[in-house]
C-alpha cells in the first residue's frame, strides 16, 4: 500500500534514536499530480529533498480528516525561508502538528522532471515557523 509504513524501512527506534521512514513520493514526475500520499499519524515532521531541473511548483499539503488537504508551511533548509511550496530543487523541513496525511503535490508544471524523497520522522521538537 502506497505511503504505508514498511517495517523493513523503519529505522529501529530507541529512546535516543527516533524512528524514521524514507520514501520517494514523486518519481521523475512530468505533470501535475498528488504523488504518493504519506500516512503521518504519530509523526512530528517530514524532511523533503526535491531534486531535478524543472519549471513547476511542489505544494506541501496536510490533512487532519484524511480528505480535505490544505497547504502547510515548511522551512527551506538552505535559505531559512518559510513557504508552503517550492519552485526549485532543495531541502525542506515541514513540521507536523497532528496532520494524519501529507503529500507533496505538483500543483503547476511546465517542463523538466521532479523527484521528491520524503524522510518522515518522530521526536522532532522545538520548531517554530516565523515569517
Amino acid at each position: 500500500m502506497a505511503g504505508s509504513y514498511d517495517a523493513m524501512k523503519i529505522a529501529k527506534a530507541t529512546p535516543t534514536r527516533p524512528w524514521h521512514y524514507v520514501a520517494t513520493i514523486q518519481n521523475a514526475a512530468a505533470a501535475t499530480g498528488n504523488g504518493t500520499i504519506l500516512d503521518t499519524f504519530g509523526s512530528n515532521g517530514v524532511l523533503l529533498q526535491i531534486v531535478g531541473t524543472f519549471v513547476g511548483t511542489v505544494t506541501f499539503n496536510g490533512t487532519v480528516d484524511g480528505t480535505n488537504y490544505v497547504a502547510i508551511r515548511g522551512i527551506n533548509k538552505n535559505s531559512g525561508a518559510v513557504a508552503n511550496n517550492a519552485t526549485a530543487a532543495g531541502l525542506w523541513f515541514i513540521p507536523l502538528d497532528g496532520e494524519i496525511k501529507f503529500k507533496a503535490e505538483i500543483t503547476a508544471y511546465t517542463s523538466g522532471s521532479i523527484t521528491v524523497v520524503a524522510n518522515l520522522m518522530s521526536c522532532v521538537s522545538g520548531i517554530a515557523l516565523v515569517s
